[in-house]
């Protein structure tokens, strides 16, 4: 037996959708939607309910759902897409647009407000994904609305090679009162993943060593040098090598994953660092080692404090860069300025971004 449950159609009219099925499959057999007997639907929302026929079900869905159910014992994704692009624009120039970006949502975006996107045939959506943590402050922020546009009437572009601008200056010294007073120099990228690129060449230059050292489940982006730091999954990979050479992965201690306390992954991984790198990577080839304050993508996993104290003191041994990747974690997603403020740990460099 299963249930699909799909919350969160927001409109005007409806605060809340319980929406559920029940399926039995053949016994014995594999389950498969197709295999399933039909049973009528009840659909559940703020006030009232509705109940649909096996047959009408289908035509429900299309019309006022939009978001992915899935099959949890078959990790099936079944994918519903409400039928928002009927205009001119869409149909003349969505399919020329790359599809290297997939998206589970169709609908076309006009404007948005807080935590409300608003399409263009006038539904009115929450938005939990804040730009996948960038507007912490919620969309079109009135503060932050009128910085933007009060510098767009001063200066729009100012080339940081060739020219010193007044709001780089104030940006710094704002920078100078949240970062450990070690971090003292600053440089401005366009993305996270050229923060990732430049942190490492900085690690390179100022050691004068070529390899680096990240860990299982890592997600540093996308560019061609960043798919070789990630290891989150093959996905960013395949079809683009060879990446660039000269990076090795050790182990996160992701302690539910190894079976283990924290205390146990913790030590497990510090000895597999040590090992890696008196086996793979020696210590006098090794620029820097990289982490993220919180894994991201492989998880969203707090490493022990005993573990990020134990890579300062390795790299402290042997002359190796710490560089801490906030680039998901900074600017308050933890409840401080910077994740790394929870282990008491300073790296020589951060990256951050996003919210940042």
């Amino acid at each position: 037996m299963m249930l699909f449950t799909a919350f969160g159609w927001y409109s005007q009219d409806w605060v809340c959708m319980h929406f559920s099925q029940h399926w039995f499959g053949q016994s014995g057999s594999t389950s498969h939607p197709s295999s399933f007997q039909k049973r009528p639907w009840r659909v559940e929302t703020s006030g009232f309910g509705k109940d649909l026929s096996s047959e009408s079900v289908g035509d429900y869905l299309a019309e006022e759902l939009f978001i992915p159910k899935m099959d949890r014992r078959e990790s099936v994704h079944f994918l519903v897409k409400r039928r928002f692009m009927n205009t001119q624009l869409y149909q003349d120039n969505f399919s020329h647009m790359t599809p290297a970006w997939s998206r589970i949502f169709n609908f076309v975006a006009d404007r948005a407000e807080g935590a409300y996107i608003y399409t263009e045939d006038g539904k009115k959506l929450l938005d939990f994904t804040s730009g996948i943590g960038v507007t912490n402050t919620g969309h079109c922020h009135p503060k932050v609305v009128e910085a933007i546009r009060g510098k767009a009437g001063l200066f729009l572009h100012a080339q940081a090679n060739i020219v010193i601008h007044k709001p780089m200056l104030q940006l710094i010294e704002e920078l100078r009162k949240i970062v450990p007073p070690s971090i003292d120099s600053f440089y401005f990228a366009n993305s996270g993943a050229e923060a990732l690129e430049n942190a490492v060449k900085i690690a390179k230059a100022a050691t004068g060593r070529q390899n680096i050292i990240v860990f299982n489940g890592s997600f540093h982006g996308r560019t061609h040098a960043t798919m070789a730091l990630t290891t989150s999954k093959t996905g960013y990979r395949t079809g683009f090598g060879p990446l660039p050479s000269g990076i090795y992965v050790s182990p996160f201690p992701y302690a539910f994953n190894m079976h283990m306390t924290e205390e146990q992954a913790s030590e497990y991984a510090l000895g597999q660092l040590e090992y890696l790198l008196a086996s793979q990577t020696a210590p006098k080839d090794t620029a820097a080692i990289l982490i993220e304050s919180v894994l991201g993508e492989g998880g969203y996993i707090v490493p022990p404090t005993s573990f990020m104290k134990g890579l300062r003191e390795i790299c402290d041994k042997h002359g190796i860069m710490l560089i801490f990747d906030e680039v998901q974690s900074g600017f308050g997603r933890t409840g401080k300025w910077f994740a790394l403020e929870h282990f008491g740990v300073v790296p020589d460099i951060i990256t951050c971004c996003i919210s940042f």
